[in-house]
């Protein structure tokens, strides 16, 4: 199960994820937090140790994000990762993304500090 800790800097709504990431857990955080947000989001996956998130439920996860952000017209979500593994997990999932044609751009960093110098420009 993850350790999900949600911080505002600036802008910008982190959430700092430790241990595995599931299906239930992002949809947990999503309703928790997204229909509250007006600004960037950046997803620090850095201390996950897994994803265990399919493609199906992860273009299910877009819409529900999409869904909850409704009255948000534009941002970008960015996530941050050191595993190799999950970086190409994370790659594979924006290309769905893209291929789902959503509003919000995301980008995946391997350093944090440039997922938040991306998502301030």
């Amino acid at each position: 199960m993850a350790g999900i800790l949600i911080e505002q800097l600036g802008t910008v709504m982190i959430l700092k994820i430790t241990g595995e990431l599931s299906f239930d857990g992002a949809v947990e955080a999503l309703k928790g937090f997204y229909p509250f947000t007006m600004c960037n989001v950046l997803w620090d996956l850095r201390g996950c140790t897994q994803l265990d998130i399919t493609l199906d439920q992860y273009r299910e996860l877009l819409f529900i994000a999409r869904d909850l952000m409704a009255d948000r017209n534009s941002g970008k979500t960015a996530y941050v990762c050191s595993s190799d593994s999950l970086y190409e997990i994370l790659v594979k999932l924006k290309m769905l993304k893209e291929s789902n044609d959503m509003q919000y751009e995301y980008g995946i960093f391997r350093e944090y500090d440039s997922a938040l110098d991306w998502l301030s420009e």
